[in-house]
């Protein structure tokens, strides 16, 4: 910053000072290296090895801050009226474990498993759902779709294909009137006294 003092330039320095430390991240497939490093509006980015230098003005006060998505800073690393260099402000990050629901259609639970903020879930194996003897069913997937974990579910629901099971009847002696609900059938009654008839296919 300059200005003309009695014809004279005079340039006046904001004195500053460094804060270094490094970034150790625990857990999951994150790197330490390029994440961003703040106190207030002043920021540095981590090298390779996760270490830092942040430059700050004289006096600065507050804490030093890190993030990553799907994990938790476990370490606080701050500073009080700073008017010197500082070293040894090291950060922690730890990778958070989440936990997830697979429901059948009904709301009972099928499994759970934890999962890692980018990781898929292990699924469990398809379930199945019994006819209601007007439906067949048939395993459709999972609501929400399963893919990269990203910390909004909490639970996944089986979804079924339902089809509509056919109806087929027919008359034998007696006057008893016979139906059975198939999707594709044969099948043969048979009475006290009565040869058995096909009634349906």
């Amino acid at each position: 910053m300059s200005s003309d003092v009695s014809g004279k330039n005079t340039t006046l320095t904001v004195d500053a000072c460094n804060i270094s430390g490094k970034l150790t991240v625990i857990g999951g497939h994150a790197s330490a290296a390029g994440v961003t490093v703040s106190l207030g509006p002043y920021l540095a980015v981590t090298g390779p090895d996760g270490s830092y230098v942040l430059t700050v003005p004289y006096g600065m006060s507050g804490d030093i801050i890190v993030s990553i998505p799907g994990y938790s800073q476990i370490t606080v690393a701050s500073v009080k009226d700073l008017f010197a260099d500082i070293s040894g402000k090291d950060l922690v990050l730890k990778a958070n474990v989440y936990m997830v629901v697979f429901k059948d259609y009904d709301g009972s639970k099928i499994s759970e498993v934890s999962v890692l903020w980018g990781d898929v879930p292990t699924v469990p194996d398809d379930p199945s759902r019994a006819s209601d003897g007007k439906y067949a069913y048939t395993f459709a997937g999972w609501s929400p779709s399963v893919g990269a974990y990203d910390g909004t579910v909490t639970s996944y629901t089986a979804t079924y294909d339902a089809t509509t099971i056919g109806k087929t009847g027919g008359h034998m002696g007696h006057n008893v009137v016979l139906y059975a609900f198939c999707t594709a059938c044969t099948a043969i009654f048979l009475a006290a006294g009565v040869t058995g008839k096909r009634v349906g296919v």
